[in-house]
C-alpha cells in the first residue's frame, strides 16, 4: 500500500495533524453555536447541513455534561501554568541554538549591559529564559511577559548561595 511506505509516514503525519485541527476548529465553532441563545437544530443545520439530528443531540449533549466542563477547567488551568511563551520556532532549540551562537558572536566586546540569561551557569534555565526574551528590532532593548518575569526571581531565590 503506497501510504505505508515509509517516505509516506512524514506526509501522513501532516495531514493526520491537519484535518485533527480542522476538526477541533469545527468542534469550537458547533459548541459556540450551541451556546447561543436561541440556538435549535434548524439554525445548525442551516450552517452545516451535513450535521444529522442524532449527532447534534449528542453533541450538544456531550457538551453540556458537567464532566466536560470540569475537564475543560482543568485544562485551562494548566494552561496558565504554563510559564511564558518560547520564541522558538517549529525546531525549537535544535535550530536556535546556532542562530544564538551567531547572535552572541556578533555582541561588539566592550561595554554593553548583560544579558538576563548571561548570569546562569546551568544550560537548560539559560536556554529556557533566553527562548522567552524578545530583542526589539528598533531600540535593541530585550523584552518578555510577566511570566518569566516572575520565573526568573523563583530562579534567582532558588540559586542563591546558601
Amino acid at each position: 500500500m503506497p501510504w505505508e511506505e515509509d517516505n509516506m509516514k512524514g506526509i501522513n503525519a501532516k495531514a493526520l495533524k491537519k484535518c485533527s485541527n480542522a476538526l477541533s476548529q469545527w468542534k469550537t465553532r458547533v459548541r459556540k453555536a450551541i451556546a447561543k441563545e436561541g440556538s435549535s437544530y434548524d439554525t445548525i443545520k442551516k450552517h452545516w447541513p451535513i450535521i444529522s439530528e442524532e449527532a447534534y443531540l449528542q453533541f450538544k449533549a456531550y457538551c453540556e455534561d458537567p464532566a466536560t466542563h470540569l475537564r475543560s477547567e482543568y485544562f485551562k488551568g494548566l494552561q496558565k501554568m504554563n510559564v511564558g511563551v518560547p520564541r522558538l520556532g517549529s525546531r525549537g532549540y535544535t535550530r536556535k541554538s546556532p542562530v544564538w551562537a551567531k547572535e552572541d558572536a556578533a555582541h561588539p566586546e566592550g561595554p554593553r549591559l548583560p544579558d538576563p540569561w548571561e548570569e546562569y551557569e546551568d544550560p537548560l534555565a539559560r536556554d529556557y529564559i533566553r527562548a522567552r526574551y524578545k530583542r526589539d528590532p528598533i531600540t535593541g532593548e530585550l523584552t518578555t511577559d510577566d511570566h518569566t518575569r516572575n520565573f526568573i526571581r523563583e530562579l534567582v531565590i532558588f540559586y542563591l548561595p546558601p
